[in-house]
Protein backbone atom coordinates (compact mmCIF):
# COMPACT_ATOMS: atom_id res chain seq x y z
CA UNK A 1 0.00 0.00 0.00
CA UNK A 2 1.53 3.44 -0.80
CA UNK A 3 2.02 5.77 1.37
CA UNK A 4 0.41 9.43 0.34
CA UNK A 5 2.92 11.68 -0.32
CA UNK A 6 0.83 14.95 -1.41
CA UNK A 7 0.74 17.42 -4.42
CA UNK A 8 4.54 18.10 -4.92
CA UNK A 9 5.74 21.85 -6.66
CA UNK A 10 3.79 24.75 -7.08
CA UNK A 11 0.08 25.39 -6.47
CA UNK A 12 -1.98 25.05 -10.07
CA UNK A 13 -3.26 28.05 -10.99
CA UNK A 14 -6.41 27.08 -12.26
CA UNK A 15 -8.95 24.28 -11.84
CA UNK A 16 -8.24 22.71 -15.07
CA UNK A 17 -4.21 22.56 -13.78
CA UNK A 18 -5.14 21.21 -11.25
CA UNK A 19 -7.82 18.57 -12.10
CA UNK A 20 -4.69 16.68 -14.18
CA UNK A 21 -2.40 17.00 -11.66
CA UNK A 22 -4.98 15.27 -9.18
CA UNK A 23 -6.16 12.66 -12.09
CA UNK A 24 -2.13 11.85 -12.55
CA UNK A 25 -1.81 11.08 -8.88
CA UNK A 26 -5.23 9.29 -8.41
CA UNK A 27 -3.62 7.16 -10.96
CA UNK A 28 -1.22 5.80 -8.92
CA UNK A 29 -3.04 4.69 -6.68
CA UNK A 30 -3.62 0.97 -6.23
CA UNK A 31 -7.03 -0.80 -6.16
CA UNK A 32 -6.08 -2.22 -2.24
CA UNK A 33 -5.58 1.28 -1.23
CA UNK A 34 -8.75 2.51 -3.11
CA UNK A 35 -11.04 -0.52 -0.99
CA UNK A 36 -9.36 0.46 2.18
CA UNK A 37 -9.98 4.02 2.25
CA UNK A 38 -12.91 3.31 0.53
CA UNK A 39 -14.29 1.59 3.11
CA UNK A 40 -13.27 3.99 6.03
CA UNK A 41 -14.70 6.45 4.13
CA UNK A 42 -18.03 4.84 3.93
CA UNK A 43 -17.72 3.72 7.97
CA UNK A 44 -17.64 7.14 8.74
CA UNK A 45 -20.46 8.51 7.13
CA UNK A 46 -22.59 5.12 8.15
CA UNK A 47 -21.88 6.60 11.62
CA UNK A 48 -23.12 9.92 11.02
CA UNK A 49 -26.32 11.65 12.67
CA UNK A 50 -27.10 12.77 9.00
CA UNK A 51 -26.98 8.77 7.46
CA UNK A 52 -29.22 7.73 10.46
CA UNK A 53 -31.75 10.37 10.00
CA UNK A 54 -31.89 9.95 5.80
CA UNK A 55 -34.91 8.09 4.18
CA UNK A 56 -33.58 9.20 1.22
CA UNK A 57 -30.07 8.78 -0.20
CA UNK A 58 -28.70 10.53 -3.53
CA UNK A 59 -25.36 8.62 -4.32
CA UNK A 60 -23.35 7.81 -7.36
CA UNK A 61 -21.71 5.26 -8.67
CA UNK A 62 -18.22 4.93 -8.72
CA UNK A 63 -15.53 5.19 -11.45
CA UNK A 64 -12.56 3.56 -11.71
CA UNK A 65 -9.84 5.26 -9.41
CA UNK A 66 -13.10 7.35 -7.60
CA UNK A 67 -14.18 6.07 -3.81
CA UNK A 68 -15.91 3.32 -4.18
CA UNK A 69 -19.93 3.81 -3.04
CA UNK A 70 -20.86 0.25 -3.24
CA UNK A 71 -20.63 -0.55 0.28
CA UNK A 72 -22.94 3.30 1.25
CA UNK A 73 -25.52 2.18 -1.45
CA UNK A 74 -25.50 -1.68 -0.19
CA UNK A 75 -26.41 -0.17 3.57
CA UNK A 76 -28.61 2.08 2.34
CA UNK A 77 -31.02 -0.61 0.66
CA UNK A 78 -30.73 -2.96 3.33
CA UNK A 79 -32.02 -0.53 5.44
CA UNK A 80 -34.92 0.29 3.66
CA UNK A 81 -33.59 3.93 2.33
CA UNK A 82 -34.83 5.08 -0.68
CA UNK A 83 -31.69 5.27 -3.32
CA UNK A 84 -31.26 7.92 -5.97
CA UNK A 85 -28.69 7.57 -8.56
CA UNK A 86 -27.59 9.78 -11.43
CA UNK A 87 -28.79 9.95 -14.98
CA UNK A 88 -27.07 11.95 -17.70
CA UNK A 89 -29.60 14.01 -19.50
CA UNK A 90 -28.62 16.22 -22.40
CA UNK A 91 -27.49 18.86 -22.25
CA UNK A 92 -25.86 18.69 -19.12
CA UNK A 93 -27.60 17.91 -16.47
CA UNK A 94 -28.09 15.02 -13.86
CA UNK A 95 -31.45 13.94 -12.76
CA UNK A 96 -31.81 11.20 -10.25
CA UNK A 97 -34.08 8.03 -10.43
CA UNK A 98 -34.53 5.30 -7.59
CA UNK A 99 -33.31 2.31 -7.69
CA UNK A 100 -34.69 -0.41 -5.62
CA UNK A 101 -31.87 -3.36 -5.48
CA UNK A 102 -28.66 -4.09 -6.33
CA UNK A 103 -30.06 -6.34 -9.35
CA UNK A 104 -31.62 -3.76 -10.40
CA UNK A 105 -28.41 -1.74 -10.69
CA UNK A 106 -26.34 -4.21 -12.21
CA UNK A 107 -28.86 -4.23 -14.99
CA UNK A 108 -28.87 -0.44 -15.46
CA UNK A 109 -27.11 0.05 -19.10
CA UNK A 110 -24.33 1.69 -19.09
CA UNK A 111 -23.39 5.38 -19.82
CA UNK A 112 -20.69 6.53 -21.96
CA UNK A 113 -18.44 6.80 -18.99
CA UNK A 114 -19.46 3.04 -18.13
CA UNK A 115 -21.20 4.09 -14.76
CA UNK A 116 -24.48 2.35 -14.55
CA UNK A 117 -27.28 4.78 -15.26
CA UNK A 118 -30.88 3.70 -14.05
CA UNK A 119 -33.24 4.21 -16.97
CA UNK A 120 -36.01 6.65 -17.81
CA UNK A 121 -38.95 7.60 -14.60
CA UNK A 122 -39.50 10.12 -12.24
CA UNK A 123 -37.20 12.33 -10.46
CA UNK A 124 -38.87 13.53 -6.84
CA UNK A 125 -36.18 15.40 -5.28
CA UNK A 126 -38.36 16.59 -2.41
CA UNK A 127 -37.26 12.66 -1.16
CA UNK A 128 -33.85 13.58 -1.37
CA UNK A 129 -32.02 13.77 2.89
CA UNK A 130 -28.94 13.33 1.46
CA UNK A 131 -26.05 13.87 -1.15
CA UNK A 132 -23.12 11.47 -1.58
CA UNK A 133 -20.80 14.21 -4.09
CA UNK A 134 -18.09 12.98 -5.81
CA UNK A 135 -15.13 14.94 -6.64
CA UNK A 136 -11.87 15.61 -7.64
CA UNK A 137 -11.14 17.44 -4.34
CA UNK A 138 -12.36 19.73 -1.69
CA UNK A 139 -11.34 22.43 0.02
CA UNK A 140 -10.85 22.68 3.97
CA UNK A 141 -15.06 24.49 3.63
CA UNK A 142 -16.20 21.55 1.50
CA UNK A 143 -16.34 23.25 -1.58
CA UNK A 144 -16.18 21.18 -4.14
CA UNK A 145 -13.49 20.55 -7.51
CA UNK A 146 -15.80 18.60 -9.76
CA UNK A 147 -14.55 16.66 -13.13
CA UNK A 148 -15.52 19.61 -14.87
CA UNK A 149 -18.60 19.25 -16.69
CA UNK A 150 -20.84 21.07 -14.39
CA UNK A 151 -23.40 18.20 -13.90
CA UNK A 152 -23.15 18.37 -10.09
CA UNK A 153 -23.44 22.52 -10.02
CA UNK A 154 -26.84 22.31 -12.05
CA UNK A 155 -28.42 19.28 -10.08
CA UNK A 156 -27.25 21.59 -6.71
CA UNK A 157 -29.22 24.95 -7.77
CA UNK A 158 -32.60 22.69 -8.65
CA UNK A 159 -32.30 20.81 -5.39
CA UNK A 160 -31.99 24.45 -3.43
CA UNK A 161 -35.38 25.32 -4.69
CA UNK A 162 -36.62 21.86 -3.30
CA UNK A 163 -34.53 21.92 -0.52
CA UNK A 164 -33.70 24.78 1.70
CA UNK A 165 -31.37 23.07 4.04
CA UNK A 166 -29.32 19.84 3.16
CA UNK A 167 -26.36 17.92 4.32
CA UNK A 168 -23.78 16.99 1.59
CA UNK A 169 -20.76 14.65 1.92
CA UNK A 170 -17.91 14.79 -0.46
CA UNK A 171 -15.42 12.75 -1.20
CA UNK A 172 -11.91 13.15 -3.37
CA UNK A 173 -8.58 11.22 -3.74
CA UNK A 174 -6.64 14.57 -3.04
CA UNK A 175 -3.25 13.56 -1.26
CA UNK A 176 -3.69 10.05 -2.31
CA UNK A 177 -6.02 9.90 0.69
CA UNK A 178 -9.85 10.07 1.45
CA UNK A 179 -11.14 12.73 3.23
CA UNK A 180 -14.29 13.19 4.15
CA UNK A 181 -15.52 16.90 4.33
CA UNK A 182 -19.20 18.15 4.85
CA UNK A 183 -20.76 21.21 4.80
CA UNK A 184 -24.45 22.56 5.39
CA UNK A 185 -26.00 24.52 2.66
CA UNK A 186 -28.29 27.16 4.41
CA UNK A 187 -28.60 28.82 0.38
CA UNK A 188 -26.68 28.80 -2.18
CA UNK A 189 -23.85 31.26 -1.20
CA UNK A 190 -21.51 28.82 -0.49
CA UNK A 191 -22.29 26.02 -3.61
CA UNK A 192 -19.71 23.85 -3.97
CA UNK A 193 -18.04 25.20 -7.44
Amino acid sequence: MAKASGLRGPVPSSKREMRARLRALMSSLSAEYLVAQSGAASARVLATAEWQRAMGVACFCSMEKEFQTSALIAAALAEGKAVYLPKVVEPRELVFRRAVSADAIASFPKSRWGIPEPPDGQEDLTAIDLVIVPGVAFDTRAARLGHGKGFYDTFFHRLRDHHHRRKKHGFSRKRRRRRRHTQEQENDDHAPP
